[in-house]
């Protein structure tokens, strides 16, 4: 009895999620905003004005939801027509380990090939190196340190569509 209640509250959490694809000027940008500070700069002592990134604007911006509560984003920095930078995925701690992180990204890779961008980069913190490499990014170079904290350039080839091949 209570594995099937288990059962249908990942059920729930998983099969029910919603990801958007959201501007600087949507409601949940400030959640978003939010949850990357609590997640990713506070453990740093990171003020919240401190995470202000320049490209915020043109950058594309997807999050998951679980009803209309922000649990997870990533961002992403178009550098040219067919390649670009992700950049501050995080996901909410009470929503960790259910496979949701997966899924913003799969969903946020097939945006972009939508978009015709194929070449995608990011620098991962060590600890999650592991995941992106689960998810087809390759490491490239030695350990890097950002803002104190190493880190690994990774980059990935997504798939292009097989109408551009002429199919």
């Amino acid at each position: 009895m209570v594995q099937k209640e288990k059962l249908f509250i990942y059920t729930r959490s998983v099969c029910l999620m919603k990801f958007k694809w959201i501007t600087i000027n949507n409601i949940e940008y400030g959640s978003a905003k939010m949850l990357r500070w609590e997640m990713l700069h506070k453990p740093l002592g990171l003020a919240p004005e401190t995470e202000e990134i320049s490209d915020e604007i043109s950058s594309l911006h997807l999050v998951a939801l679980d009803s209309k509560k922000v649990v997870g984003s990533v961002s992403f920095s178009p550098e040219s027509e067919i390649m670009g930078r992700m950049y501050q995925m995080d996901m909410s701690e009470e929503y960790g380990g259910r496979g949701i992180g997966r899924r913003l990204l799969c969903t946020l890779e097939k945006g972009l090939e939508k978009k015709g961008i194929y070449y995608v980069y990011l620098y991962a913190y060590k600890e999650v190196e592991g995941f992106y490499q689960q998810m087809g990014y390759q490491p490239e170079g030695s350990i890097i340190e950002k803002i104190g904290i190493p880190h690994r350039l990774m980059k990935k080839t997504l798939q292009k569509k097989e109408a551009e091949y002429g199919s």
